[in-house]
C-alpha cells in the first residue's frame, strides 16, 4: 500500500492478531531489496521493524507501519492508538515486559523489544501518551552497496519450439522469465541458472545447452560427471554398467565429483565450528555444494552471504584437480556450466547431459538386461564431524522459505545449512531422468567412486553480489519505480494469471514501469488503460 506523499509506503499492522505479527516487516523487507538496501541495514531495519510491529499488535491493538526514504536514510514509522506507555525509562530497560499473558504462551513477552529496536537503528524515538497510544521512529543511516556484473548463467532458448504454455514463467523461481510474441524471454540479472524453467518446459524450448554429439567428442578423453548423472540409471542397471557403457562410447575415464562435495562438507563444518564473525551479527553456516543457491543468495539473499561458507563448489575443485586441456564435463544445470566456464573450460568441452545419456541409455538396452533382483543397499551411517546442528533442504520453495527464515534470525548461529536447488540435490535435476529419491538412495548406499584425493578449495574474497531485486542503481528513483510499480498493481485486475506473459500482476506492472512490455498486453483490464501507462 502506497501513501500519497511522495517517498512513503504505508503497511497495515492488524488489531490483535499475533498470528500476523511480521506480516507489515515482510512486505517492508520486500520493497527494501527492491530499493537495494545494504545487507547490513536490511538486517538491522527488519529487525527493528519486527519488535516494534509486535509492540504494536501486543500492546497498541494494531495500527501502521510507513516508511519514508530520503538520500542516505530510512526512517520507519509504526504508530498505534493504544493505551500508550506509562513509565518509558522502565520500558527501556532489558527483561521489562507488560506482555498479557496470552502472549508470553506464544514465546513473546521477553522484554527486548524495545532494547533490540534501539539497538538496530542509529537514532530513536519514542511519542507516547497514555490512554491515547504510541508513535515510534526509527531511522538508519546508508550506505551504497557495491555489486557484481552479471554473468551467463542462463538456460539455452529454441523460441522456435515455444508453444506459449506459460509452465516456464509459473516455473521460475525468481520471476526471471517472461513470455512474448517471441518466445521466451529472460530477465538475465534476476536468473540464477537453477533449471528450473528447463523442468516446465516439455517442448525443448529451453534446455542446458552442451555439445550434442557425445560419440564424436569422446576419442579416448577423461569424462567428469556429477553423481546424478550416473545414478539415472538405476535401479533397471547398476552405476558400474553405467561407466563400462561410457567406456564403449569412447571415453578414456570417467571420474565422478561425489567425493569433492564430501570433502568440501568436511571443509565447511570445521569452518562452521571454528568461525567468528567478530562484532557482526552470526548468521548459519550455508555449504555452497549448489551453484544455482550461491546465485539467488548474491541475487535475492545479500543479508546471508557473510554466512556462506568460504569455499569453491565441488565442480570447481573438481576441475582444479582434473584440469588436462583435454577433459570433458557434464552440467546438470545452467549454473553448474557457469562455474565451467568461468572456470576456464571452453564450451566445446561440456557435454550436452541429455543427449549423453540417451547414448548410455541405448548401448545399457543393447548391452544389460534390466535387474530383476534389485534391493535397496544399506545406506552408510554418521554425518561429517562436527555437523550437529546439520539441515539439508532442497527445492526451490523449500530453500527459498528457509532463506526468509535465517535473514529474519530464525535460526542460530551453530546451525550448518546444506540447500540444493532442485528437489534432492541433483538427483531432481530436470537434465537427468528416474526418480530422484529412488536414485540418491542407490547411489548413497552402492556409489562407484571417484579418483582420490578430493579436497575442498577456498574461495578467496567476499561473496559478490548482485543487484538483482534493485530497481535502479540511485535510490532516488527506485523508490520513485517502487512507488509507481505499486500505484499500478492497485489498478491491475489482481489475477495472477500469467496470460500477459509475466509471473503475475506485480512483475507485469514493474514491466510496464521499466518499459519492458504495454499496459495493452494485460487482456484482462476492465478500464481505460489511457488513465494508467502507454
Amino acid at each position: 500500500m502506497v501513501d500519497q506523499s511522495e517517498h512513503l509506503f504505508t503497511y497495515p499492522i492488524a488489531r490483535d492478531r499475533y498470528d500476523m505479527i511480521g506480516t507489515a516487516t515482510s512486505m517492508l523487507k520486500a520493497d527494501l531489496k527492491r530499493l537495494g538496501l545494504d545487507a547490513a541495514s536490511l538486517r538491522r531495519a527488519v529487525i527493528a521493524a519486527y519488535e516494534s510491529e509486535a509492540n504494536a499488535v501486543i500492546h497498541g491493538k494494531g495500527g501502521h507501519m510507513s516508511a519514508r526514504f530520503s538520500p542516505g536514510l530510512l526512517a520507519v514509522e509504526v504508530a498505534d492508538e493504544g493505551p500508550g506507555i506509562a513509565d518509558l525509562e522502565m520500558a527501556m530497560r532489558e527483561g521489562f515486559s507488560t506482555a498479557p499473558e496470552e502472549a508470553r504462551e506464544l514465546g513473546f513477552g521477553a522484554g527486548m523489544g524495545l532494547p533490540n529496536i534501539k539497538n538496530n537503528s542509529d537514532r530513536l524515538v519514542i511519542d507516547s501518551t497514555p490512554g491515547v497510544g504510541t508513535r515510534l521512529i526509527f531511522e538508519l543511516e546508508l550506505v551504497a552497496p557495491g555489486f557484481d556484473s552479471d554473468g551467463q548463467i542462463t538456460p539455452h532458448m529454441d523460441p522456435s519450439r515455444c508453444k506459449h504454455c506459460r509452465q516456464c514463467v509459473g516455473a521460475c523461481p525468481t520471476a526471471a522469465i517472461r513470455l512474448r510474441k517471441g518466445g521466451p524471454a529472460l530477465l538475465k540479472h534476476l536468473c540464477i541458472g537453477c533449471g528450473a524453467c528447463i523442468a516446465g518446459c516439455s517442448t525443448g524450448a529451453l534446455s542446458g545447452g552442451g555439445v550434442s554429439d557425445p560419440g564424436r567428442q569422446a576419442q579416448l578423453r577423461p569424462l567428469v560427471v556429477p553423481p546424478a548423472f550416473l545414478a539415472q540409471f538405476t535401479p533397471r542397471w547398476d552405476s558400474a554398467q553405467a561407466v563400462e557403457t561410457l567406456g564403449h562410447l569412447g571415453f578414456a575415464e570417467v571420474v565422478e565429483t561425489g567425493s569433492w562435495e564430501t570433502a568440501l562438507l568436511d571443509s565447511v563444518a570445521q569452518w562452521a565450528s571454528s568461525r567468528s564473525d567478530g562484532n557482526a551479527p552470526r548468521l548459519p553456516s550455508i555449504a555452497p555444494v549448489c551453484p544455482a543457491v550461491v546465485n539467488l543468495i548474491r541475487t535475492r539473499f545479500h543479508a546471508l552471504a557473510a554466512g556462506v561458507a568460504p569455499f569453491r563448489s565441488p565442480l570447481a575443485a573438481a576441475y582444479l584437480d582434473t584440469s588436462a586441456g583435454d577433459t570433458l564435463w557434464v552440467a546438470l544445470c545452467p549454473a553448474q556450466r557457469n562455474v565451467l566456464l568461468a572456470a576456464g573450460v571452453a564450451a566445446e568441452r561440456i557435454v550436452s547431459a541429455a543427449k549423453l545419456a540417451g547414448a548410455v541409455r541405448g548401448l545399457l538396452m543393447e548391452g544389460y538386461p534390466s535387474r530383476r533382483d534389485f534391493r535397496l543397499p544399506a545406506l552408510p551411517q554418521g554425518v561429517p564431524a562436527g555437523s550437529d546442528p546439520w539441515l539439508e533442504v532442497s527445492g526451490a520453495d523449500e530453500v527459498i522459505d528457509i532463506f526468509e527464515r535465517a535473514e529474519d534470525g530464525a535460526f542460530s548461529a551453530e546451525l550448518v545449512i546444506v540447500p540444493r536447488m532442485c528437489p534432492g540435490g541433483c538427483f531432481g535435476s530436470p537434465l537427468v531422468e528416474g526418480n530422484s529419491f529412488l536414485s540418491r538412495r542407490v547411489w548413497d548406499g552402492d556409489a562407484v567412486r571417484s579418483r582420490e584425493p578430493a579436497r575442498a578449495v577456498s574461495r578467496h574474497g567476499d561473496l559478490r553480489l548482485r543487484h538483482g531485486l534493485r530497481l535502479d542503481p540511485d535510490m532516488g528513483r527506485a523508490v520513485r519505480l517502487l512507488r509507481e510499480i505499486q500505484q499500478l498493481t492497485s489498478r491491475l485486475p489482481g489475477r495472477d494469471c500469467g496470460d500477459c506473459g509475466a509471473p503475475g500482476c506485480t512483475e507485469f506492472a514493474e514491466d510496464v514501469v521499466l518499459e519492458r512490455a504495454g499496459i495493452r498486453d494485460c487482456p484482462y483490464l476492465q478500464q481505460n488503460v489511457e488513465g494508467l501507462r502507454s
